[in-house]
């Protein structure tokens, strides 16, 4: 039940207060959320909130980082598949745009900063979704069900996302439910939230090359 309130408290902090930080940050910085930077920064204000709440309030509890994966674990396997799933990704996206007619070259100077923010987000939701319940879950229900429970819950999340409407968003709760199968198999398999980090940041900047954001 704790990690429940330690989810429900981030909804609290990082949404609340990134609105009001972001406001006075932001001018103070003469940064606009419109630009590829101002994103960037907004994601980065959001996941160190969302990371702080988390880490917080699960070591007021007494429990520790390895009680969310953030541990070695099977570190070799965990970068093997992060960094092949990133390049795979990465590849898929660049094909994605250049058959959309997008300019790759005018792109180039927004990859680094698309993958800063596709980084914090994995490492944000993975630690949220998969690192705080999959092995409390584990516990109480089992490795298959801590990973169903997960990854319905990640799907279901996702039907609210801002950036699709209607039956498009139903589409992307599967795919967010069967993206989010494979990222708590990877962590329950490597035992640690490194390989499934590099494998959702792989899909987001999958898609921010491929759409053009």
């Amino acid at each position: 039940m704790y990690a429940f309130f330690v989810a429900s408290m981030v909804n609290v902090v990082a949404w609340y207060f990134a609105i009001y930080l972001r406001e006075g940050l932001f001018e103070m910085l003469q940064v606009s959320t419109a630009t590829t930077p101002g994103m960037t920064f907004a994601k980065l204000l959001e996941a160190s909130l969302t990371v702080g709440t988390i880490l917080v309030l699960v070591k007021l509890s007494g429990d520790d980082l390895p009680s969310l994966f953030i541990r070695k674990g099977k570190l070799g396997w965990s970068l093997r598949i992060g960094v092949l799933a990133l390049v795979n990704f990465t590849a898929a996206g660049i094909l994605l745009a250049a058959n959309r007619d997008f300019d790759i070259v005018a792109m180039v100077p927004d990859l680094p900063w698309w993958l800063l923010f596709s980084l914090a987000n994995g490492f944000m939701e993975e630690l949220w979704f998969r690192g705080l319940f999959l092995g409390r879950l584990q516990g109480m229900v089992g490795a298959g069900g801590a990973l169903w429970m997960t990854s319905i819950w990640f799907g279901v999340m996702h039907v609210f996302a801002v950036y699709v409407s209607g039956f498009g968003a139903l589409v992307f709760m599967a795919l967010a439910f069967t993206l989010g199968f494979a990222f708590a198999l990877v962590m329950q398999k490597t035992k640690n939230i490194w390989g499934a980090t590099l494998f959702h940041a792989a899909a987001d900047f999958h898609w921010l090359i491929a759409l053009g954001f």
